[in-house]
């Protein structure tokens, strides 16, 4: 963790998106804690937590919006800051709640994001993305639904092709068909360099576009894996049938000791879990008569449980993180209207 800290002080540019040591408290909430992490180009990486873990914190200091109390985030090696709208440049994001201007279209709010940040709008992009969300663009903002909000806040993070896209719950009210567009839209931009961060509180909605995994829990992060070993942690589960259980059993334990918890429902049944290769297995089946052989893995959203197994209630620092926000904005406008006066 101190080489990447000292990387980042010194300006080495390792990842599209580094983070060390970030810490946030509101109040006497301790939101997030020496957060470090390191995301890699043209990758998509799930950020998991339960509902209040921090991952809203994280997120809003990764994009400029609330000020760490220590520690260093950057983007493209560009250092995060309130102030540093740089480091935004070719970051496309959609944060929690997205806020838009009713008084407007939604061509006239991509119109309005694209001038804000300096990107390019791309209208056959636009009108094909549009089309595929079922989205109409002459549609006023304030007549949209939830759902149509949230696809509105999704074309404004893909204008001008990001490099880096920062994403916070964003299938929130899509339906299904909007939601598989979304992932193969998200596959092609990786596929063109994109490095994506997503997060969500429910791995079955991401688990099949990741190629890595951060778990937060309780503002602190307790597990970064790729797909590939989140698979080799998941145990192999066979059941089967056979007049020859006892000699099976004692062949599997010859074979694994203690490496094997097995389990006989009934008289001729057994049920297998294995967190080891299943290759002896075979051996040891391949000498009887079995039937009714079924080989299955457990899910991963298991192995997402098993992490947040027996932890309290978590405190809702994302709740307070995003007040604290509202409230900044709220602030912010209000010395814009003052400006305007005069």
């Amino acid at each position: 963790m101190k080489v990447v800290y000292n990387n980042l002080i010194m300006g080495i540019k390792v990842n599209d998106i580094q983070v060390a040591d970030l810490t946030k408290s509101f109040g006497n909430t301790k939101a997030i804690s020496d957060v470090f992490f390191n995301i890699s180009p043209a990758s998509i990486t799930g950020f998991l937590g339960p509902n209040g873990a921090g991952k809203s914190t994280t997120i809003n200091i990764l994009l400029g919006f609330i000020k760490a109390a220590h520690g260093i985030a950057k983007l493209s090696g560009d250092k995060v800051s309130c102030n540093n709208i740089k480091a935004l440049k070719d970051v496309g994001f959609v944060a929690s709640n997205p806020t838009l201007d009713n008084n407007l279209t939604v061509k006239q709010e991509l119109k309005y994001f694209a001038k804000l940040t300096g990107k390019k709008i791309d209208q056959k992009q636009i009108t094909s993305l549009s089309h595929k969300f079922k989205l109409d663009l002459k549609a006023k903002i304030d007549n949209l639904s939830n759902g149509n909000h949230q696809k509105v806040a999704l074309l404004i993070a893909l204008l001008g092709k990001p490099k880096i896209l920062i994403l916070d719950e964003p299938t929130n009210g899509l339906d299904p068909l909007v939601v598989a567009e979304f992932k193969r839209r998200l596959f092609d931009l990786r596929r063109t360099g994109t490095t994506v961060f997503i997060s969500s509180h429910i791995l079955s909605d991401i688990e099949d576009i990741c190629d890595n995994f951060i778990f937060i829990r309780s503002g602190k992060i307790i597990a970064h894996k790729s797909k590939s070993d989140l698979k080799k942690l998941s145990p192999t589960i066979i059941s089967l049938t056979s007049d020859h259980v006892s000699d099976i059993i004692f062949g599997i334990k010859s074979a694994y000791g203690d490496k094997a918890t097995i389990t006989v429902p009934e008289e001729t049944k057994l049920q297998i879990t294995l967190t080891d290769a299943i290759n002896p297995l075979l051996k040891v089946l391949a000498k009887f008569t079995v039937s009714n052989l079924q080989i299955t893995s457990e899910s991963l959203q298991s192995i997402f449980m098993n992490y947040y197994k027996g932890t309290e209630t978590p405190q809702e620092d994302d709740d307070i993180a995003q007040a604290h926000f509202a409230l900044a904005e709220g602030k912010k406008a209000l010395k814009s209207t003052k400006k305007d006066k005069k």
